[in-house]
């Protein structure tokens, strides 16, 4: 699945445009678009989910993908408000940017996991936004309690991955770090995994196949 930045945002997004949206911690629903302001925010069906309340206001913790002339368009938004009557519209934040999406490839899967780093024997609560068979990048929240280690080229750190919602699985995976990016309030680390040899999860290269092909299968309309 092979990823490239689109010039404008939101391209061929309409009313009526048919969106599959994914909800950290939530699920994965289809629904549609009923109205948006450019730059400012779009408004959808609220998909039949339980628990949706719980993911308003969490930056970027949705994904939202559509089809448009053929080729399928994602990006990162963050839910903004949710209004129950006298009708049911869930309001979404307007992307800063989005992505064309070639399902013919599988360089990266863009996702929203949970799950928890550990090195040194300190372990901490992280979110991977994107996955392959090859490597993932994850994001740490608690950079008060990164250990220094993590912001070091080829660190070998253990990462889990809570995988619960669409496979029945958590996976467990080696992997040594390759790109670290201080942001201002967290920080982002593109790790490689290491050989199956090196991996202490046997299957562990199977679940992310598995996990690829669900969420892959969800987002082709």
């Amino acid at each position: 699945m092979n990823y490239k930045k689109t010039r404008e945002v939101c391209i061929g997004l309409e009313f009526g445009t048919s969106l599959n949206v994914q909800f950290e911690n939530i699920g994965s629903a289809k629904t549609s678009i009923i109205g948006l302001e450019r730059g400012k925010f779009l408004i959808i069906r609220p998909p039949a989910l339980a628990g949706i309340e719980a993911g308003l206001f969490k930056k970027n913790r949705t994904i939202v993908t559509y089809l448009y002339e053929g080729m399928v368009y994602g990006f990162r938004c963050t839910m903004i408000g949710l209004i129950k009557a006298p009708f049911p519209l869930l309001i979404l934040s307007y992307p800063e940017s989005a992505e064309e999406i070639n399902l013919r490839g599988q360089k990266r899967l863009s996702c929203i996991l949970n799950g928890q780093v550990t090195v040194d024997d300190v372990s901490l609560p992280i979110s991977i936004q994107d996955i392959s068979l090859s490597g993932c990048r994850l994001i740490i929240s608690d950079v008060a309690h990164t250990p220094a280690s993590l912001y070091a080229i080829n660190c070998t750190i253990t990462i889990t991955a809570d995988m619960e919602n669409e496979i029945n699985e958590t996976v467990t995976l080696v992997a040594t770090t390759k790109n670290i990016q201080q942001e201002s309030n967290c920080l982002s680390i593109g790790a490689a995994f290491n050989t199956i040899d090196r991996q202490t999860d046997s299957d562990c290269m199977g679940k992310i196949k598995q996990y690829i092909a669900v969420v892959q299968k969800s987002i082709i309309f």
